[in-house]
C-alpha cells in the first residue's frame, strides 16, 4: 500500500478549467488501491468560492468513493479571494467539505502517523493574526503529537500547507526557527504552497514539498526512520 500526496489544486469555477486536475485524479485511480491514504496539503480552491468548492468536492469524491482515505490540510486560497482577502463563508465551506468527505485529522499507515496541521494565517483567530502569532497553536501541540506517535511506535509526519523554508508573508509561521527546532530531527513534514517540488533532509527529518497538482500530479510519499526520534 502507498501514501499519496497532492497539493495546490487551485480548482476553478468551470469544470472545463479543471481538466488537468481530473486527469491527475484519473491517473491516481489507475495505480492506487483501496485503503491508500491521500494527503492533500492545501489550496484546493483558487478563491474559496462556492462553485470552486463544488468542483473540489467532485474531485475528492472520486477518491473517497474509490476507497481511498483523505487527509486535508487547509491553504490560504481556500479561505480567501486569490489567497489575499479572508472571508468567513469560505471557512464554513471548508469545514463542511472536510466533514462531508469524512476526512481524517490523523491517520496511521505502515508505521507512520500522519497528522494534519493548520499553518495558514487566515485559519487562526484574528487576535493571533494581529499579534503576528501565526502558528502558535501548532507549536504548543507538536511535542504532544510527537510523544503520542512515539508511544504508539510510529513515525510522525506533519501535513500542512506552508513551506517552512519560504519567506512568503502570507504563510509566515510565528517563529520559524522555533517551529523548525521542534520538527528537525524529530519528525517529518509534507507541505505545498510554492508550486514546485522540493525535498530537504535536515537532521534525519524529511521535508517534502509537492508541486501544483495540474503540473506534477499525485506523488507517492515515503519516509525513513529518524535516529533517536
Amino acid at each position: 500500500m502507498t501514501t499519496w500526496h497532492g497539493t495546490d489544486f487551485h480548482a476553478r469555477c468551470r469544470h472545463a478549467d479543471n481538466a488537468p486536475l481530473h486527469r491527475a485524479v484519473s491517473d491516481l485511480l489507475l495505480v492506487a488501491r483501496p485503503g491508500d491514504p491521500v494527503v492533500v496539503t492545501g489550496d484546493g480552491t483558487e478563491s474559496g468560492r462556492e462553485d470552486e468548492y463544488a468542483e473540489l468536492a467532485n474531485l475528492l469524491l472520486r477518491l473517497r468513493n474509490s476507497g481511498l482515505e483523505l487527509l486535508l490540510a487547509p491553504g490560504n486560497h481556500d479561505f480567501s479571494y486569490h489567497g489575499l482577502l479572508y472571508y468567513s463563508d469560505a471557512v464554513t465551506r471548508w469545514k463542511t467539505l472536510v466533514r462531508e468527505l469524512g476526512a481524517h485529522e490523523e491517520y496511521e499507515h505502515q508505521g507512520m502517523l500522519y497528522r494534519v496541521v493548520d499553518t495558514c494565517k487566515h485559519t487562526l483567530t484574528p487576535l493571533d493574526t494581529a499579534r503576528q502569532r501565526v502558528g502558535v497553536g501548532i507549536r504548543r501541540r507538536i511535542p504532544g503529537w510527537q510523544q503520542d506517535a512515539k508511544n504508539r511506535g510510529l513515525r510522525l509526519v506533519l501535513a500542512g500547507h506552508a513551506w517552512p523554508y519560504c519567506d512568503d508573508e502570507m504563510l509566515l509561521l510565528e517563529d520559524r526557527k522555533e517551529f523548525l527546532s521542534l520538527v528537525e530531527g524529530k519528525c517529518h513534514y509534507v507541505g505545498g504552497h510554492i508550486h514546485r517540488a522540493e525535498r530537504r533532509v535536515v537532521a534525519g527529518s524529511h521535508f517534502v514539498c509537492g508541486g501544483a497538482l495540474a503540473q506534477v500530479g499525485f506523488k507517492p510519499l515515503s519516509f525513513p526512520p529518524i535516529a533517536g526520534a
